[in-house]
């Protein structure tokens, strides 16, 4: 079924919105200018973070344009009380403010989001992190009858 969704930093960031909008066909996707001003905040400071969701917002628009599926970009813009409150959750706030205004479903990565989301009565999908679980480097040292290493600055590891 065909749904306006509202995507916030998270998701955004995350990578997982254009494989959304290919599995779900929405009619509108929502990104509220909170969001678009957090990324550009953060690459302006040379994060990582920001110039992914720029990109990731790049691949959106493409893949929206591609599905035949709108793209509006809405919502306050935040206020410098905003930016001063955005550890104790208000820019979230403004997310979710978007989503209750339209009507939309929330869609996010961001635990706490999604339950104060569904707490204030927002339709709203979590949609968990994927956690890559890597082997630890040193683990390649210990064999069956290895009890310890021994590390050493400057030495090469002993078994």
């Amino acid at each position: 079924m065909a749904k306006t969704l509202v995507v916030d930093t998270s998701i955004i960031i995350d990578g997982k919105v254009p494989g959304i909008i290919e599995g779900r066909k929405p009619f509108e996707i929502i990104v509220p200018y909170v969001v678009l001003d957090e990324l550009q905040a953060q690459a302006s400071k040379g994060r990582d973070e920001g110039f992914l969701g720029l990109d990731e917002l790049k691949k959106i628009r493409s893949t929206c344009e591609e599905n035949e599926v709108k793209v509006t970009f809405t919502g306050e813009r935040p206020s410098l009380e905003d930016i001063r409150l955005a550890g104790s959750g208000r820019l979230d706030a403004l997310i979710r403010d978007v989503a209750k205004k339209r009507g939309a479903l929330l869609v996010t990565s961001d635990y706490v989001q999604a339950l104060v989301g569904e707490a204030e009565g927002v339709e709203t999908e979590y949609i968990p992190k994927k956690v890559k679980k890597r082997r630890l480097s040193f683990k390649r040292f210990f064999k069956e009858n290895t009890m310890s290493i021994h590390l050493k600055q400057g030495a090469p590891p002993y078994a």
